[in-house]
């Protein structure tokens, strides 16, 4: 359908104006824009989507957060359940987000974030969209990560976690998300970003603990790992265990959390899993860097008592002797002539009542 010959005219006007530089004349003809009384909500947002880009390749930032600003007004005009709108509103504000980490914009890119944020806070309208806003934050995080702007991640995480409450999000849609989610922050490891990889991983791994599904978490663990292996056969293992101390945080959660689980089964599968996961770790990254076991099991040690907090030193103690135990009951011939050398570590030995009964029903 053709848009209205006076919706055009505002179009023209404020795409004159911004060629002119003139900011005060764009800003009355976009608001006269937004503000047009018949039906064209579809053109507004694309026509105010399409400024903002044009703003910004100008350098008239005001304009562009005006326009940005009258996209997410238009917002507001969007019917329930109204896909179509909403697909164009998501549309338009990536174009915007897009168009200002190009011209290394970082205040008009958090911007656009916000809007969305505030508009998923208001609306349940995720739910005709739920595939396209996945995707759009897959991509808002991909700058995020890869421009650091560690300021805007704690948003796109709020985002992401809005997903949880999501009944049209299952699994399916969610696994791929956090796997793109895991490979930035692998990315942002093998740059050396300490910072960027530590709010990816530790929002990635709440949003875990959010979800509570143990096939996601188990797929999402063995995947991070899988990550943090690649980067101790490049950089090493102790390397490893600092860009990556967010798994032991996350895995030391869920251990105490596993343990206290009502129903045996459930208690066994969850620590067999963590069990395993920090087993194959080690097993994996001893065999690419060239080195035993018990040289991985001692930096690892190191590292865990490296902590100040003596509290968090007694937890990574017992788990580690814990993962010792699994290593020594399923691997016997790899790890008996070893584990007389990794004596340091069960002093003292933590592995009893509970735990003990815990590990010979993990064996």
């Amino acid at each position: 359908m053709a848009a209205d010959i006076g919706l055009e005219n505002l179009k023209t006007e404020c795409i004159a104006a911004l060629r002119n530089g003139d900011e005060d004349a764009f800003e009355a003809a976009a608001v006269k824009l937004q503000e047009y009384v018949p039906d064209g909500l579809h053109f507004k947002m694309e026509t105010l989507g399409l400024l903002t880009c044009l703003a910004l390749k100008q350098n008239c930032r005001r304009s562009a957060l005006k326009a940005l600003n009258l996209l997410s007004v238009c917002s507001l005009d969007i019917a329930a359940g109204d896909a179509e709108a909403e697909s164009i509103f998501l549309q338009n504000l990536r174009f915007a987000a897009v168009m200002a980490a190009r011209t290394h914009d970082k205040d008009i890119f958090a911007a656009a974030v916000s809007k969305l944020a505030v508009r998923y806070a208001t609306t349940g309208y995720v739910k005709e969209n739920a595939e396209a806003f996945v995707n759009l934050l897959t991509a808002l995080m991909f700058i995020a990560a890869d421009r650091r702007y560690t300021n805007v991640l704690p948003m796109l995480r709020w985002l992401s976690l809005r997903l949880c409450k999501n009944e049209a999000v299952g699994e399916d849609l969610l696994l791929p998300f956090l796997r793109e989610w895991a490979c930035l922050a692998a990315q942002a490891a093998r740059r050396g970003w300490q910072d960027v990889t530590a709010q990816l991983l530790n929002g990635l791994f709440y949003l875990l603990l959010k979800q509570n599904s143990f096939a996601l978490t188990r797929s999402m663990l063995l995947y991070v790992m899988m990550h943090m292996q690649m980067y101790a056969a490049w950089d090493g293992a102790e390397k490893a265990f600092t860009i990556y101390t967010p798994v032991q945080k996350f895995s030391l959660l869920l251990f105490d959390r596993s343990v206290k689980l009502k129903d045996e089964k459930q208690r066994v599968e969850a620590v067999r899993l963590l069990l395993r996961a920090w087993r194959d770790f080690i097993a994996a990254a001893a065999r690419q860097t060239m080195q035993d076991e018990m040289e991985l099991y001692q930096s690892w040690f190191a590292f865990g008592e490296a902590a100040e907090s003596e509290k968090y030193k007694k937890r990574c103690r017992l788990f580690i002797q814990l993962t010792l135990g699994y290593w020594a009951a399923q691997q016997p011939r790899t790890s008996k002539k070893q584990l007389k050398y990794l004596k340091n570590i069960f002093e003292p030995d933590l592995v009893k009542d509970k735990y003990l009964r815990l590990l010979e029903a993990v064996r």
